[in-house]
């Protein structure tokens, strides 16, 4: 018999996907013979956060036993967000395609792996008795709770900074063993239950208990790099530089940055080429977009007030806009609104 919260989020899965064909067939899409999710089929108005399981494939069948032959194997997937995969009981095998070459992980109880936005990956769940969850989160809250972990100076600097602005797809996980932090099972755990019995009605104590995790996770990979020997070599200014942009989106100037950090423009903008892959202008817009994006489909102000706040110029907003989207500001808010 299954525990209640094991119970709760197994009928959320059953009820999202199995029961509903119109979120199913969004899943159709494929670039270069790997299905895009779509982050509409998962996250409901305003959440951020989402947690399932993953069923096996007679679990499916139990369900669905007309299913057609080509959907019954999990195919290689990707994701504009992050996931977490949780082994609560027996195993899991993830493949991730990693610069064109297939790395296998074998996840056991208590492991969780997190993958970074569009990592082509695929689970493989052997027998009925395995208990995975997923843990979903979109990148707007990732980076609104990493920019708390990049204020201070830590080793998951690196990673976030990598997987923010996916500049190395080498790097596009990480996977941690509860030996590593015998904190991780509890602090996960009481993120899932926390969602099974209010989903997203209290999103701040859900926001509360992820940012544990992150500290659980953060105190796992340190322990890893000490057991190992590993250095990850991150400029120490980095991550308040990063912070400061992010913060300051709508004003910040390379020279005023510059003269922030008591550097020259020059050699802050190599630096920000060199950790981002971006030059500073384009990683700034980005920021402004982002921002403007998310003011337009979780507010009701204005277009032109949300194109002020994010610090763009009107006329090259209304540009760059339907260049990156295909689509006006005003019918991407009546598309992707959450009010």
């Amino acid at each position: 018999m299954m525990e209640p919260f094991i119970e709760k989020i197994y009928h959320i899965t059953i009820d999202r996907f199995l029961f509903n064909a119109s979120r199913m067939d969004q899943f159709s899409l494929q670039e270069n013979g790997v299905d895009i999710l779509q982050q509409s089929s998962f996250f409901d108005s305003d959440a951020e956060i989402f947690i399932n399981m993953h069923l096996s494939l007679s679990q499916v069948k139990e369900r669905l036993p007309n299913l057609p032959q080509d959907k019954k194997k999990t195919p290689f997937h990707k994701h504009d967000f992050y996931e977490m995969i949780y082994v609560y009981q027996g195993k899991v095998t993830n493949y991730i395609d990693s610069c064109q070459t297939v790395k296998e992980l074998n996840l056991k109880q208590g492991d969780l792996c997190l993958l970074t936005p569009n990592a082509a990956h695929q689970l493989q769940v052997e027998g009925d008795c395995n208990i995975i969850f997923n843990i979903l989160v979109k990148k707007t809250l990732f980076q609104r709770l990493a920019q708390e972990i990049l204020s201070h100076d830590n080793p998951f600097n690196h990673f976030l900074i990598n997987s923010l602005f996916e500049k190395n797809q080498e790097e596009s996980y990480l996977l941690f063993s509860k030996q590593l932090c015998n904190t991780i099972d509890q602090s996960v755990l009481q993120l899932i239950k926390e969602y099974a019995e209010t989903g997203n009605q209290y999103f701040l104590k859900l926001n509360g208990y992820l940012m544990i995790l992150f500290s659980d996770l953060l105190t796992a990979y340190q322990n890893y790099l000490d057991e190992n020997s590993i250095q990850q070599v991150c400029h120490p200014k980095i991550s308040e530089i990063l912070s400061y942009i992010i913060e300051n989106c709508s004003t910040a100037t390379l020279e005023k940055t510059a003269e922030q950090f008591h550097y020259n423009p020059q050699y802050l903008s190599r630096l920000l080429k060199q950790y981002t892959n971006q030059s500073f202008s384009s990683f700034r817009r980005q920021i402004r977009m982002e921002r403007a994006t998310y003011l337009l489909t979780h507010t009701d102000r204005p277009i032109q007030e949300i194109i002020d706040r994010s610090g763009f110029e009107t006329a090259y907003f209304f540009r760059i806009f339907h260049e990156k989207y295909h689509i006006s500001p005003l019918e991407y808010r009546k598309r992707f609104t959450v009010l």
